[in-house]
């Protein structure tokens, strides 16, 4: 064990990372196996979520396709004047 010596933690605990795939140099997450929370078929994925076929119907479903906005030109309000360097000649 190797304690940090301002502190006294226990270091070792706070090196490793159990979800880490078993390579120390490897930054990726190990695959786990669960259900899908919305087909409820076995996964073999990094994170919990849907599978790769209910994603991709989701996006498909709820992604939202591009709209033409028509904006109202500016006006300023009545009780607003313009400051002399606009109006100089």
């Amino acid at each position: 064990m190797s304690y940090d010596q301002t502190t006294g933690i226990n270091q070792d605990p706070l090196n490793t990372n159990p979800s880490m795939s078993d390579d120390p140099g490897s930054r990726t997450f190990a695959e786990d196996e669960f259900e899908c929370p919305r087909c409820h078929q076995q996964v073999s994925a990094r994170f919990y979520g849907p599978c790769v076929k209910c994603s991709v119907q989701l996006r498909e479903k709820y992604l939202p396709s591009p709209t033409e906005v028509e904006v109202e030109k500016f006006e300023p309000k009545m009780n607003v004047t313009p400051n002399a360097v606009a109006t100089k000649d």
